[in-house]
This record gives structure tokens, sequence and C-alpha cells, in this order.
């Protein structure tokens, strides 16, 4: 019997095969649309704009009397999802009040993009391993946010990594190596 090109083999297991085919064909289609939802990225804007006296102002609304100079847009990077840290559990630790700190994880490969764009562009900061008893402390004190690599550059937070996002964030930085 043929169906659509497809040949299904006849007798008393046909009715099997294609629910077999049936299911393993739903479940790919389940598995990508759930694939679509997750890889959503969630973005905000930032506006930088000139006031009437010459004052910069930002805001995460366009301003209305003013001339918006820059706008800045920040997503959901990629990052790597690490093991939940319950903040009743950790100790507290003084937070890093470095220029630039980076949290990340020896086994995380956006981890290892994040140190090498900060090596390439000769960029000093000061690394925190989540591995270690402290990292995992500090990390747990400053993100709600499961995911690493988790960057602070002069107030400045991004979770995740892009190349665009840091070449975005450190472009807008005025940082000594």
């Amino acid at each position: 019997m043929k169906i659509n090109n497809l040949s299904f083999p006849r007798g008393s297991k046909n009715t099997l095969w294609r629910a077999k085919y049936a299911a393993r064909h739903i479940g790919l289609l389940v598995f990508a649309c759930v694939g679509l939802l997750v890889n959503t990225s969630y973005a905000t804007s930032l506006y930088k704009s000139v006031g009437p006296n010459g004052e910069i102002i930002y805001s995460a609304r366009p301003p209305a009397n003013a001339k918006v100079e820059k706008t800045l847009t920040f997503k959901v990077l990629p990052s790597t999802a690490v093991p939940a840290l319950s903040k009743e559990t950790t100790k507290p630790v003084e937070l890093p009040s470095d220029n630039v700190v980076l949290y990340m994880a020896d086994w995380c490969g956006f981890c290892r993009k994040a140190k090498a764009f900060l090596a390439s562009n000769n960029i000093a900061y000061r690394e925190i391993n989540i591995d270690s008893e402290y990292g995992k402390n500090a990390f747990a004190q400053v993100s709600s946010e499961p995911g690493i690599p988790l960057l602070f550059a002069n107030g400045q937070r991004v979770q995740g990594y892009t190349k665009e996002a840091y070449d975005e964030l450190f472009g807008s930085l005025q940082l000594a190596p």
C-alpha cells in the first residue's frame, strides 16, 4: 500500500508500524516547536538623548522633547545554565568593586569565548569561578538568573555572551587596560 509516496508494509503489523511512524514525526515536530519557543530572545531598549540644556539622559522610553542620540538594545544572550543555588544556604561574601568582573566556570563554552574576547581586547578583569565555594556564594548573591558567563563592567551587567554585545558594552565604556 502507498500513501503519499511512502511504502507501508502489508500485514498484521501495518497498524503498529504506522503508529510508530506517526509518533516519531509528531515527536520531532513537538521538539522543533519547543526549541523555537526556548530560543526566543527577550530584548529591552535604553535610549541615550541630549536634553535642551545639553544634559545627557538615559531612559527606557524615547524622549518627547529631546533628540535620540543612540538606542542601546539589551537581549538575553546565549549562556550556559548552572545548577540551582539557594540564597539561604550561601554565606555572605564581599562583592567585588573591580571595574570588570567575570563570573565563569571552566566547563562553560560561552565563558571561554568571553575570556578570549577580554584577552584579545586587552581588557583587565577579575575572574570568579563559580565552581569554588567563594564563587558559588558570590554568584548566588549577584544573580537570580541561572546563566553564565555573567559580566559586570562599571555598573553595567551582561549575562551570557555574544561578541556584538561585548563590543557594544566595551565600545561605550572608557576602560583602562
